[in-house]
């Protein structure tokens, strides 16, 4: 009887052992998938992205495309007596309410666009009346209209 009592303990520690240790696992498991992400970290080498069609040998053989550098430019429009100024240009689909002009002190609006390298055409917005820039002396024509040039090196 003494031997019966004593597999009976040990089939019960072992049920017990199993009830316990299998969540247990399941648990440690899952805090590992949850808090893995602090542990995998790493700062990933930005790529260009592929096209769909590409081929492994053509991959290998991209150039790696950097964004444009931006240059900060300056627009100033004067006139006394104005109350709206605005910027139509190449860069912003000749929409002058996509770039309003600030006015910082009386009849002085200023504005401040960051743009890429290249050659830009723009026009200033005055209470509806399109005007080259007069501080401007490169003007060229488009759709009939004389508009100023910039070109951001």
């Amino acid at each position: 009887m003494k031997i019966e009592r004593k597999s009976v303990y040990v089939a019960i520690a072992l049920v017990l052992l199993v009830l316990v240790s299998i969540p247990s696992v399941i648990f440690i498991s899952q805090l590992r998938t949850y808090f893995g992400f602090l542990f995998a970290w790493s700062d990933g080498a930005l790529r260009p992205a592929l096209s769909s069609n590409a081929r492994p040998q053509e991959v290998q053989s991209q150039v790696r495309i950097y964004p444009p550098e931006l240059r900060f430019v300056r627009f100033i429009f004067k006139k006394a007596g104005t109350r709206e100024v605005g910027i139509a240009a190449d860069f912003n689909d000749w929409d002058s309410k996509n770039l309003p002009m600030k006015e910082e002190d009386k009849g002085v609006w200023i504005a401040v666009m960051p743009l890429p390298r290249g050659t830009y055409k723009y026009v200033f917005v005055v209470d509806g009346t399109q005007l080259a820039d007069p501080g401007n002396p490169v003007k060229d024509t488009y759709n009939g209209h004389e508009v100023s040039v910039i070109s951001v090196q």
